[in-house]
């Protein structure tokens, strides 16, 4: 497959699948996105396989890396601030208190997956 083919079979699934979801969600049914979801995606692993050209390099993961890792440093900090005053805010409203347990337990949750993510990568070797 070449790389004009592989870029037409990704933006078609892409729009078929845009607009499966669009129909869907106007008619309250949430099972059909889910099962079109799976199924373009191992559609796109299909022709991702049988494309014989590189798509990234080295430099594309490392930039990855990074930006993941940025992301998710930023988000943890805005989160636990913003957890932490609508914890305090809780005080007169339970919801928010709620709602600041919730993103604290969710920015933990996240760290935790990270860490054992880091754990599992490091002992294969990758």
């Amino acid at each position: 497959m070449s790389k004009k083919i592989f870029i037409f079979c990704r933006i078609m699934v892409m729009l078929i699948l845009a607009i499966i979801v669009v129909i869907s969600v106007q008619n309250n049914e949430w099972i059909l996105p889910v099962i079109s979801f799976l199924a373009s995606m191992a559609l796109m692993f299909w022709c991702k396989k049988k494309v014989k050209f590189v798509l990234t390099d080295e430099r594309d993961y490392k930039l990855a890396e990074k930006s993941s890792r940025l992301t998710i440093s930023v988000f943890s900090i805005v989160g636990v601030i913003s957890g932490i005053i609508l914890i305090s805010l809780g005080k007169t409203n339970y919801d928010l208190y709620l709602i600041g347990n919730t993103i604290l337990y969710a920015i933990c949750f996240l760290i935790l997956l990270g860490a054992i993510f880091y754990w599992i990568l490091n002992r294969k070797g990758e």
